[in-house]
């Protein structure tokens, strides 16, 4: 019988073979006790150690007839070409989505505020540095996902005054954070009728910190989205030059019909 090959013959049953010293003849087995009468002899048999587990393929795939062995654990892997770069995305067994973003890539469209302005009218006691700068996350989503994020103020450069003229600090360079990672949660968790807000800090290592769910008149609270976005990586904002924490205000969209 082929090896992977199914089959419908008697559970295993485990024997001992003495195998005979060398240019000796071997003991013929003995008959067995079920053979039925008049059937032909069977053809010799030669007993081989069982096979050693064959590893999976390359990228993790199971080999054919193993039937034995684990489903493949790689998910596949989608790639999405942008303007920034390759995207791979990949599908994760519970539905959602992981994307990875090139290292190298950066926003198209980055807008410079003094205030959080009209975009996100509820961002404004919560982004208190200043300049406030808008970027635009493309997560295939029908809209993009934006955030909104600026120095805290100790951060700035402080003022000057003499007399009663008070001279405002030159605003920093701040370089954009760009995202690496993101976790999208399954559809039937990510849908919701109405946007979501949430306010908390990127850290100087790209990572969320003290991330929480605002409380607004044309908002949804989804506190069930934060296990997702909490795991998401950005290469971090740069300050002069310098990995810096930023304050932030992310805008989850709407999901249409949901």
């Amino acid at each position: 019988m082929a090896l992977g090959s199914s089959s419908t013959s008697q559970p295993y049953r485990s024997e001992n073979v003495e195998i005979p010293p060398l240019n000796q003849p071997s003991v013929p087995p003995a008959a067995q006790p079920n053979a039925s009468p008049g059937a032909p002899a069977t053809a010799p048999q030669t007993v081989a150690p069982a096979p050693a587990p064959v590893a999976p393929a390359a990228g993790g795939s199971t080999p054919a007839g193993n039937s034995g062995s684990r489903p493949d654990p790689t998910p596949p892997v989608r790639i999405l070409n942008t303007r920034a770069g390759p995207v791979e995305v990949r599908q994760l067994s519970d539905g959602s989505e992981q994307w990875r973003f090139p290292s190298t890539g950066s926003f198209d469209v980055v807008i410079v505020q003094h205030a959080a302005g009209s975009m996100i009218p509820e961002a404004g006691p919560f982004l208190t540095g200043w300049p406030v700068q808008t970027v635009f996350l493309a997560l295939g989503t029908a809209k993009d996902w934006v955030m909104q994020y600026c120095l805290p103020p100790s951060a700035g450069a402080p003022a000057s005054q003499s007399g009663m003229v008070v001279t405002l600090g030159t605003p920093a360079k701040l370089e954009a954070p760009f995202i690496q990672l993101a976790l999208l949660p399954p559809p039937k968790i990510a849908g919701g009728p109405r946007p979501a807000l949430f306010y908390g800090t990127l850290g100087a290592d790209g990572r969320f910190r003290h991330l929480r769910p605002l409380a607004a008149p044309d908002y949804d609270t989804r506190a069930e989205l934060l296990p997702y976005i909490e795991q998401w990586q950005f290469r971090p904002a740069k300050w002069d030059g310098a990995s810096a924490e930023v304050q932030v205000v992310l805008l989850v969209p709407a999901s249409p019909g949901g």
